[in-house]
C-alpha cells in the first residue's frame, strides 16, 4: 500500500467526546501515513496568541503526538466573523499549510481526509493533486433553514467531487448511494486498544451508589438528548440511580431551546449523578457499572434520527444491555438494542431488562460487533477501496 501525506481539517475540537477526527489520525499514522491534524475548530487570534506569551505562557503551533503532527489554525485577521475576512483567513492558512508539504513532503502522494461538508471548499483550495475522501460519520444538517439548505448545498458538492465516498452506517448508505452509486459501506470506528488496556486497569472507588439498578448514559449533555422523556423517566424511577458521564455542552444552535436549564433541571434530581468527561480507561471502568446504558436522543432532530452513535460500540464492547430512541441505524441491532419512543416504555424495556438478565451469548455477540468495527478495521477498508482507484500524482 502506498503511503500518504494526508491533511485532515477537524471539525470539532480535539477532546469532543465523539472523537472520530483524533482516532481516525492515529489509526492512519499507526499504518505508517504521514497526518496533518488542522485543528479547524479552534482557531487561535493573533491577539489571544500575544495574550499568552505576554503571560509567560508556552505556544506551539505544531506539535506531535503519537506520530500525528498537529497543526494550530490562526486568524491572522482581525473580525473573522465577516464573511470575505474568513475566506482570506482561511486561505493564508491553506498557503501555509501548502508551503508545509512543499518543504517537508515534496515527493509524497497527498489526500484530503474530509469529515464534514464544511470543508468542502478544501478540496478546490488545495487543488487536483490531492486526492479526497470524503469520511461521513453523520447526517449532517440543522435545524436553522438557511444553514441547513447550505450544508447541504456543500456536501452535495462534496459527494459528487470527492475522489472516494465513505459511509459508516446502513442507513447513510440508503440515504446516499442514489446520490452517488459507488460509495463504500465501512466500519463505524471502536477505539479497541483503549478499552482492551482498562480490562487490566486498577480498581477505584466509584463516584456513584450501586446500591439501586445503575442506568447510564455516556456522551455530552447537550441539545441532542430528549430532555422531556428523560425529566419523566428519572422523575418516574426514583428506585433508579442515573448517572451521567460527560461534558456539559452548550452549541449554536442553542438559542431558544434552553438546553442549559433542561441540564440543571436534571442534575438537580437526587437519583441523578453527573460526571464530567473522562478518559476512556476511566470511562470504560464507570461503564461497567452499568446495568443498563441509555441513548436518549432526540429523534425530531434529523441529524439524530440517522445517526449511528459511537457510544454504542462502547456499550456493547462491555457487553451492556441498551436502551434507545426510534434511531434508525439502531433499530437494524435488535435484540442487542432494545427501542423506546417514550418514557413510559423506557421504563418498561429497563425493567424487563433488569428482571429477565442479560445472557453471556448477547454479550459475547455484541463484543465481536464491537470488534469488527474498530478503528484499523475501518481503515484497512477505506484502503481497499481506494486501491482499486486511480490516484492523482
Amino acid at each position: 500500500m502506498d503511503r500518504f501525506v494526508i491533511i485532515v481539517p477537524f471539525n470539532n475540537p480535539v477532546h469532543w467526546p465523539a472523537d472520530y477526527n483524533l482516532q481516525t489520525c492515529y489509526a492512519l499514522a499507526a499504518q505508517g501515513h504521514h497526518v496533518l491534524a488542522i485543528l479547524w475548530a479552534e482557531p487561535k487570534t493573533l491577539r489571544t496568541i500575544v495574550s499568552d506569551l505576554l503571560h509567560g505562557r508556552s505556544y506551539r503551533f505544531i506539535f506531535r503526538k503519537r506520530r500525528v503532527t498537529f497543526i494550530q489554525v490562526v486568524h491572522f485577521l482581525p473580525f473573522p466573523r465577516f464573511r470575505l475576512i474568513n475566506t482570506a483567513n482561511q486561505l493564508i492558512n491553506v498557503w501555509l499549510i501548502r508551503l508545509f508539504l512543499w518543504l517537508c513532503y515534496l515527493q509524497h502522494l497527498r489526500m484530503l481526509w474530509i469529515f464534514s461538508p464544511e470543508f468542502a471548499f478544501l478540496s478546490r483550495f488545495f487543488g487536483p493533486s490531492f486526492f479526497v475522501v470524503y469520511d461521513c460519520v453523520e447526517y449532517f444538517s440543522s435545524v436553522d433553514p438557511q444553514l441547513h439548505k447550505k450544508i447541504k448545498q456543500n456536501e452535495f458538492r462534496l459527494i459528487h467531487t470527492a475522489d472516494l465516498v465513505a459511509v459508516n452506517s446502513k442507513t447513510l448508505f440508503d440515504l446516499y448511494r442514489t446520490t452517488r452509486p459507488d460509495i463504500a459501506l465501512v466500519p463505524q470506528g471502536f477505539a479497541l486498544d483503549a478499552f482492551t488496556s482498562s480490562e487490566t486497569a486498577a480498581k477505584r472507588r466509584l463516584p456513584f451508589p450501586t446500591d439501586k439498578p445503575v442506568i447510564g448514559y455516556v456522551g455530552g449533555m447537550n441539545f441532542r438528548l430528549d430532555f422531556s422523556l428523560l425529566h419523566e423517566l428519572v422523575g418516574h424511577c426514583k428506585n433508579y440511580s442515573f448517572v451521567f458521564v460527560g461534558p456539559r455542552q452548550i452549541h449554536p444552535v442553542d438559542t431558544g431551546l434552553n438546553t442549559m436549564g433542561h441540564i440543571q433541571r436534571l442534575l438537580a434530581q437526587r437519583n441523578v449523578h453527573w460526571i464530567d468527561v473522562q478518559p476512556r480507561k476511566t470511562l470504560a471502568y464507570l461503564m461497567r457499572a452499568f446495568d443498563v446504558a441509555l441513548i436518549p436522543y432526540d429523534i425530531r432532530q434529523e441529524f439524530n434520527r440517522f445517526c449511528f452513535p459511537m457510544k454504542i460500540l462502547e456499550y456493547f464492547y462491555l457487553g451492556k444491555p441498551v436502551v434507545s430512541t426510534p434511531i434508525q441505524e439502531l433499530i437494524r441491532l435488535s435484540p442487542f438494542v432494545s427501542i423506546a419512543s417514550n418514557a413510559s416504555e423506557f421504563h418498561r424495556q429497563i425493567r424487563d431488562i433488569l428482571k429477565n438478565g442479560w445472557s453471556k451469548q448477547l454479550q459475547k455477540k455484541q463484543r465481536q460487533f464491537a470488534i469488527d468495527n474498530s478503528w484499523e478495521n475501518k481503515i484497512e477498508k477505506i484502503f481497499s477501496h481506494l486501491e482499486k482507484r486511480t490516484f492523482h500524482e
